[in-house]
């Protein structure tokens, strides 16, 4: 992505600033690592113009400094694209490559937004049918409690191993955990529960498809748990 979005001034590091500069008959002569030679963009005996390995010019007297296409502006009076043009780099074709790239990466960033609060709601929904679950099995006296209420324990090893990889999984397995919950419907953050809450039937309508989710399929989680073996 930020190769695409650099590609213009790629272009630009490519030109040879020196032989550009001497193209417009400014000798150069080589000091070390830099090349010097006279400004012509002011009246000097001494040369204070400098071209840099990084392809960049600075005069230490008056100041003028760039890269190739600055050079060019300054020297002809050029516009950017005109300069642009001058140099042989074809403007158009980059604006369009960098204007994807940014458009590109915006909706990448979006993406990401959603995403990571899509893993948020689920965190929170998982919480809150993992700590249901367990006030329900805390209130159980006997097996016919169990009998009673035993299939809302169905899905429950499979909240926490997800609970668990987005709390601590690597962003792979994270994205394998809310493609695996992408049809479960989240809890609001701000449901909140009375006293005398039934977590039992709550527990049972959200399984249904009821209020808060759409109908939990054992089989589905089931196979997703198979695909997330290796979480």
């Amino acid at each position: 992505m930020i190769a695409k979005m650099l590609t213009l001034t790629e272009k630009i590091k490519a030109i040879d600033m020196g032989g550009v500069i001497e193209g417009a008959g400014v000798e150069l002569r080589t000091s070390g690592t830099r090349r010097v030679g006279k400004c012509p963009f002011h009246d000097e005996t001494q040369g204070s113009f400098f071209v840099f390995p990084d392809n960049k010019f600075h005069c230490f007297s008056c100041r003028a400094h760039g890269d190739p296409v600055d050079f060019i502006q300054q020297l002809k009076g050029y516009d950017f694209k005109q300069a642009l043009a001058h140099l042989g780099i074809r403007d158009s074709q980059s604006r369009t490559e960098i204007r994807r790239a940014v458009a590109e990466s915006r909706r990448r960033i979006r993406e990401k937004k959603i995403r990571v609060q899509r893993e948020r709601d689920l965190l929170h929904t998982l919480a809150i049918l993992i700590r249901s679950t367990h006030k329900v099995m805390a209130s159980w006296k006997s097996i016919d409690d169990l009998e009673r209420s035993g299939d809302i324990l169905q899905p429950l090893s499979w909240w926490e191993h997800c609970h668990d990889i987005l709390s601590r999984g690597d962003q792979d397995q994270k994205n394998m955990v809310v493609d695996a919950l992408k049809d479960m419907i989240t809890i609001s953050r701000a449901y909140l529960w009375t006293g005398k809450f039934n977590y039992r039937e709550w527990l049972r309508k959200f399984l249904n498809g009821e209020n808060h989710g759409t109908k939990q399929d054992p089989k589905r989680n089931s196979k997703a748990e198979q695909r997330m073996g290796g979480c």
